[in-house]
């Protein structure tokens, strides 16, 4: 399965991040499509304050899921 666009990663502020973002058309429930994005957070996290969080690149979904890689 491709993309059907791509397109900067911006983060939950609107801040520019290392990655790309991905969007799917998908079947919806109840026919039709609905989008799904897949945000590249290629660059990962450090938060200095809470270590623990910290992580190498993933890909995030819009419901909360992070996926290593």
């Amino acid at each position: 399965m491709s993309p059907s666009r791509t397109g900067p990663n911006l983060d939950r502020r609107g801040k520019l991040q290392p990655g790309r973002s991905y969007e799917f058309e998908m079947p919806a429930p109840g026919g039709g499509t609905r989008t799904v994005v897949i945000r590249d957070d290629a660059g990962g996290h450090v938060y200095r304050d809470g270590p623990l969080q910290n992580r190498g690149p993933h890909f995030n979904t819009k419901v909360g899921g992070h996926y290593d890689y």
